[in-house]
C-alpha cells in the first residue's frame, strides 16, 4: 500500500507528463503547419464551423455564466481553407474568450464585409490584456499573468501559424479589466 507522500508525488508526476504530452501535441501541429502538412481545398459555412465550436465548449460557457451572442451571416462560406485548422483557430480564440472572461460576462461574435475582405471579430468582457503585452501575445510560450489556470502558452502560437498558413490577418485590441477583441480578416482568395 502507498503513503500519502507517495501518492501525492505520483500525482504530481502525472500532472507533469499530461502537461508535456499537450505541449508536445502542441508544437507538433504547430510544426505540421509550418511544414505545410494540410490541404487547403475546403469551402467552410463559417456560421456552422463556429457554432460545432461553440457547442464544444457550451460547458465552460455555463459554468461561467457568460452571455454568448453570435451575429453571424449563416450562408457566409469561407474557400481555400484547411476545416481542421480553422475549427482549431477558431477554437484556441473562443477558449481564450472563455478563460479569460469574468463571471457573467459575455462574448459577442460579430462580422464586418466589404468588397474583399470578411472578417469576424469575438470580443470578451474579460480581464482585458496590457497594452505593454499585446505585441507579444502570439509568442511561443509567452503567456501573460492574465490567468491563474494553467496553460502551456501555445494557443495563440497555433492561432498565428494557422492564420499566416491561410493568409489570414488577426489583429487584437484590448483595453485592461474590460474588454478584448480578436479580428480574424479572410481575403478575397477566401471569398
Amino acid at each position: 500500500k502507498l503513503r500519502k507522500d507517495q501518492v501525492v508525488k505520483i500525482e504530481d508526476m502525472m500532472r507533469t507528463l499530461s502537461r508535456l504530452k499537450k505541449i508536445t501535441k502542441s508544437l507538433l501541429l504547430i510544426s505540421r503547419i509550418e511544414n505545410e502538412q494540410y490541404g487547403r481545398t475546403d469551402e467552410v459555412n463559417i456560421y456552422n464551423l463556429i457554432n460545432e465550436v461553440e457547442e464544444e465548449l457550451n460547458h465552460r460557457l455555463e459554468q461561467k455564466h457568460l452571455k454568448y451572442i453570435c451575429n453571424l451571416n449563416k450562408q457566409q462560406v469561407i474557400k481555400n481553407v484547411n476545416k481542421e485548422l480553422l475549427f482549431q483557430l477558431f477554437f484556441n480564440l473562443l477558449n481564450n474568450a472563455i478563460k479569460y472572461n469574468k463571471e457573467n460576462g459575455g462574448i459577442e461574435i460579430n462580422e464586418m464585409v466589404s468588397q474583399n475582405q470578411y472578417a469576424i471579430s469575438i470580443k470578451d468582457t474579460g480581464v482585458g490584456i496590457a497594452e505593454n503585452q499585446l505585441p507579444y501575445v502570439f509568442d511561443r510560450f509567452k503567456k501573460s499573468a492574465r490567468s491563474g489556470e494553467e496553460s502551456t502558452g501555445l494557443g495563440l502560437s497555433i492561432v498565428s501559424s494557422i492564420a499566416q498558413y491561410h493568409n489570414i490577418e488577426i489583429q487584437v485590441s484590448s483595453t485592461a479589466s474590460i474588454e478584448t477583441t480578436f479580428t480574424v480578416i479572410f481575403f478575397s482568395e477566401h471569398l
